[in-house]
């Protein structure tokens, strides 16, 4: 169950991912929200606490969880690529000095008409242009399926090659940015203040 929130933490509903098979096969989906037809734009999840210099942003749960576990920086869960904009919209406003990283999906299998798809990290890029910030797509050591869905996102790189390989893309990313020697400025900032104040 992860709770839906607003910018202002009022709780607004649940999204139920389903982990039994049965279940699935019969909703023919592994996820819904609760209530029925609750508002999800503009709502979101919060992992990690305030973000103070530096906020990241994906679409599910799993691929937060994560982002979060890998690098200890909040993230964001938007709930589907469609809601990313206005999640980094919200947040944006809400949390003014914080940079926003919109880790995207790679929806890289074209749809079933044969366009390419890239939904995800279309999606992405527009939120993070609409914030001022920036998107990164993750990067798999071996070559993908073509003929069925392979891995697309953050949490199927930690299940392929270890939680190590995610902090490391985001990590090369934030520095090749110059937002990680601002987050770690920061980080030495507030102990030199506890220190200060004891």
């Amino acid at each position: 169950l992860v709770p839906v929130m607003d910018v202002t933490s009022r709780f607004c509903g649940l999204q139920l991912i389903y982990s039994d098979p049965a279940i699935i096969r019969e909703k023919k989906r592994d996820k819904d929200f609760w209530p029925a037809g609750a508002v999800t734009s503009n709502h979101f999840y919060l992992l990690g606490g305030i973000p103070r210099r530096i906020l990241l942003i994906a679409e599910g749960f799993a691929t937060a969880a994560t982002l979060h576990q890998a690098t200890g920086l909040p993230v964001a869960v938007a709930f589907f690529s469609g809601n990313l904009l206005p999640v980094a919209q919200q947040l944006s406003k809400a949390y003014r000095n914080a940079r926003i990283l919109i880790c995207a999906d790679d929806d890289y299998l074209p749809t079933k008409a044969g366009t390419p798809n890239h939904a995800g990290e279309i999606a992405a890029r527009t939120a993070a242009a609409a914030v001022g910030g920036s998107l990164l797509l993750p990067i798999f050591a071996a070559e993908r399926p073509t003929d069925r869905k392979g891995p697309t996102d953050f949490n199927d790189l930690h299940l392929l090659e270890g939680l190590h390989v995610v902090r490391i893309q985001v990590e090369a990313h934030l520095s090749a940015l110059g937002w990680l020697q601002i987050q770690e400025s920061r980080a030495e900032q507030e102990t030199k203040g506890e220190r200060g104040a004891k």
